[in-house]
């Protein structure tokens, strides 16, 4: 619970982003306003939805791992974020979630994990869910540094007292605001569907996208309702029709294809 100065703080921070007449300035105050409340090191804000690649709202990443940690991520990396893939489940995801919430049981394996997290030192995160309409989703993500503490169950308890206020903000700014939604879609937010389609079958590409995600095989059956086994032969053919050994270069070879996207 923040102290007097801090409870101060908070409500100046909450009534600027009130004000707030640009998504920007909104996201950072509301941003500053949590740091009365919580211990972390880093902070992004975006727009997710269902049709187009996330819009940068906020970010407080340093240079040079900014290029990594947010223009990468933005560009297609998001794709293999455990918070988007919850999103696309369940669009009117609302609260405050832990990544564990979410990862698949091998993510902490995955190249996604290596470049993302280990890379950018970071040793936790959490999110807070805050649905626009029915296709967008306003998610704060905060984390700490490997040189903190990981976020507790108390930590996420307390800044639920916040969610009220914070629900009410963002979609007071939003339903001021022009329709958020093109009739365009993103060829980023479908890059799954077309990601090597040539050489997969769709079961085949199913696969490959549980596998990046950080599925095991195991979780990857659950999933798709099917055994260990035939998983097995969907990873061998896979391996097979792309030419390449490991779970590495089937990443690499993601990249590549949202490199092509993006251009």
């Amino acid at each position: 619970m923040p102290d007097l100065a801090a409870l101060q703080q908070w409500h100046q921070h909450m009534a600027q982003a009130l004000l707030s007449q640009q998504a920007p300035n909104m996201a950072g105050e509301l941003v500053n306003a949590i740091q009365q409340w919580l211990v972390f090191d880093t902070a992004i804000v975006l727009l997710y939805s269902t049709q187009q690649a996330p819009s940068l709202l906020y970010d407080d990443y340093p240079n040079p791992k900014r290029h990594k940690a947010v223009i990468k991520y933005t560009q297609g990396l998001y794709l293999l974020d455990p918070f988007y893939s919850e999103l696309i489940k369940q669009p009117q995801l609302n609260g405050i979630y832990h990544l564990d919430d979410f990862a698949p049981d091998n993510f902490e394996d995955t190249e996604y994990f290596q470049l993302y997290y280990r890379d950018l030192d970071l040793a936790d995160e959490l999110g807070i869910f805050i649905p626009v309409d029915q296709q967008s989703s306003l998610v704060i993500s905060l984390a700490r540094r490997n040189h903190h503490e990981v976020f507790t169950r108390d930590n996420l308890n307390s800044l639920a007292a916040t969610t009220p206020l914070l629900n009410a903000v963002v979609q007071q700014f939003y339903a001021l605001q022009p329709p958020l939604h093109s009739n365009d879609h993103s060829p980023v937010a479908s890059a799954f569907e077309n990601f090597c389609s040539e050489q997969l079958t769709p079961r085949e590409q199913q696969v490959a996208q549980l596998i990046l995600q950080g599925h095991s095989s195991k979780s990857l059956a659950k999933a798709l309702d099917i055994s260990p086994s035939t998983v097995k032969v969907h990873r061998k053919n896979i391996y097979e029709r792309l030419d390449i050994n490991t779970q590495a270069e089937l990443f690499n070879l993601f990249l590549l294809h949202l490199d092509k996207l993006v251009r």
